[in-house]
């Protein structure tokens, strides 16, 4: 499933547009020329004046969670692309997550299983993606986008990509 969402005024827009074997391939094979897959934080950005201590300790968050994801991504970067290629399993208890970030700030993806309460907060530097693989269920589902907001509750059962942009 493919989400694009766009901020714009407490506005939301979402469309989802299922997800075909030919897309995968070649969102795949688009994935992997830009660079094996891996995602780099490419700097930070400055704090507007009068930036709050919850934006600076999002951005320390950012680069904790960065380096923890530096740490074998290529193995799950693997596991991915293998899950995306390959015809979903629907006994698999996992699937996979891309999100993409083309706004000029890093975001935390956070993701709140609702049932088990397990967390993930998924760093995705500006104007890059970062793919993971995460467990199915239903979810609460939130970032902060330069000064956007996104909060959706989805059931995940298939992989699923979101495009998060601010308008």
């Amino acid at each position: 499933m493919i989400k694009t969402v766009a901020l714009k005024k407490r506005n939301y827009l979402r469309v989802t547009v299922k997800f075909s074997f030919a897309k995968r391939l070649v969102f795949c094979s688009f994935m992997i020329m830009l660079g094996s897959c891996k995602s780099a934080a490419s700097g930070y950005e400055t704090l507007p004046a009068g930036g709050t201590a919850v934006m600076a300790a999002e951005k320390n968050e950012f680069a904790d969670l960065m380096k923890k994801d530096g740490v074998d991504k290529d193995h799950e970067t693997a596991e991915v692309l293998t899950y995306l290629l390959n015809s979903t399993d629907p006994d698999d208890p996992y699937t996979a997550a891309v999100i993409e970030n083309p706004s000029d700030c890093d975001i935390v993806f956070r993701m709140v299983e609702i049932n088990s309460g397990r967390i993930y907060n998924l760093p995705v530097a500006r104007r890059n993606y970062n793919q993971f693989k995460i467990a199915k269920g239903s979810y609460t589902m939130r970032a902060n986008i330069c000064q956007g907001k996104f909060y959706s509750q989805e059931r995940v059962t298939e992989p699923l990509i979101i495009k998060l942009k601010k308008l």
